[in-house]
């Protein structure tokens, strides 16, 4: 009787794995999802031309803090516009160190519309050049932009 109990149950687990593994595929018909069209504007079925998707027009992509103490919050904004002809989406805005946290417009925005993106370096624990990467996702072509600050962190005396 054990015998039988435990081939039944081992029955019963191939059963459930067996169901789960065929329930997770995907006919021949369906075209893959990529993140590609998640980050971008443009789709399986209708590619957008460049010019017709939205676009950035930074005021500045890199900013010198000069010289800061160190222990000291700075703080910069980046404006930009949309000059594309479709809706700018932001997805993401990261950086390359969590002394450096951006806040940015959350909104779509249309042709013509601006936009800014704040950005607080904490020099706290640093000292010498810093040079920070901020990256954005958007639904534009190419759809990761980079900006940049530095500063020179001197310890006071």
């Amino acid at each position: 009787m054990k015998i039988i109990g435990k081939v039944w149950s081992t029955l019963v687990v191939l059963v459930v794995v067996a169901s789960f593994l065929t329930s997770c595929s995907t006919s021949g018909d369906s075209k893959p999802i990529t993140t590609e069209i998640i980050q971008n504007s443009k789709s399986l079925n209708d590619k957008a031309p460049v010019g017709e998707m939205p676009q950035f027009e930074f005021k500045e992509t890199e900013k010198d803090l000069g010289m800061i103490l160190e222990g000291e919050q700075v703080i910069h904004t980046f404006k930009y516009k949309n000059v594309g002809k479709g809706t700018l989406v932001i997805s993401s805005v990261s950086s390359t160190c969590g002394c450096t946290v951006a806040d940015f417009s959350k909104e779509p925005l249309a042709f013509g519309e601006e936009g800014s993106i704040e950005v607080m370096f904490n020099s706290e624990g640093r000292q010498g050049v810093q040079d920070k990467v901020i990256t954005i996702l958007a639904n534009t072509e190419p759809n990761r932009i980079e900006l940049r600050i530095k500063a020179n962190v001197v310890v006071p005396k």
